[in-house]
């Protein structure tokens, strides 16, 4: 089973990680399931066989924001299957592992150009230097962590993707989900990420 961690503040929003869920649903080949934020005290099941972390409105420099989260935080630094983290997911993972926030100069909501760095895992279709129309829609960046994997880039964010240096953690900052019949690059990562594991 997948597990989409549904990150928005209101229930009004939740079709937005929705969105997550129909597209794993269309490329997978397993049962995947939604959850809040909120519901996270627990941990997981262990039939759960990787995370999906979603947007969010909530600002990773916003200390009020990640006290919401911090459940979550503590599930991505314990949890051992595979974790993909799209937007505010990459952001929350970023923080968890010692990642620095900022806010951009302006707000990114269109397809950005994204250049591959490493072709490696979810960015193996492409070569290094490929670049790909991925939709974006954020006004804040994360510094990459200690040790991290640095995969993507742009030039309005420099870390766009990135990778855990041992484990199976992924992540980036644009809404592959939200990828269209003209634009499939970001599709194409998450059935990269579906391919790790099944």
């Amino acid at each position: 089973m997948l597990l989409v961690i549904n990150n928005y503040f209101k229930e009004e929003n939740a079709f937005k990680a929705r969105q997550i869920v129909k597209v794993l649903q269309k490329y997978g080949k397993k049962q995947v399931k939604m959850r809040s934020y909120k519901h996270l005290r627990k941990g997981v099941s262990t039939d759960v066989e990787a995370l999906i972390l979603s947007g969010s409105p909530a600002h990773p420099w916003k200390e009020e924001h990640m006290t919401k989260f911090s459940d979550e935080i503590n599930l991505v630094l314990e949890y051992d299957n595979p974790i993909l983290g799209i937007c505010f997911g990459h952001q929350l993972i970023g923080k968890a592992f010692g990642a620095q926030a900022r806010i951009l100069d302006s707000s990114i909501h269109r397809f950005e150009s994204v250049e591959v760095i490493q072709p490696d895992d979810i960015f193996s279709t492409w070569k290094k230097g490929t670049t790909l129309p991925l939709c974006e829609s954020h006004k804040d960046e994360i510094t990459l962590p200690p040790d991290f994997i640095h995969l993507a880039r742009s030039t309005s964010c420099e870390n766009e993707a990135m990778q855990h240096p041992t484990r199976p953690i992924y992540s980036t900052q644009a809404h592959l989900e939200r990828s269209t019949e003209t634009y499939t690059a970001g599709f194409q990562v998450i059935k990269n990420f579906l391919h790790l594991f099944s």
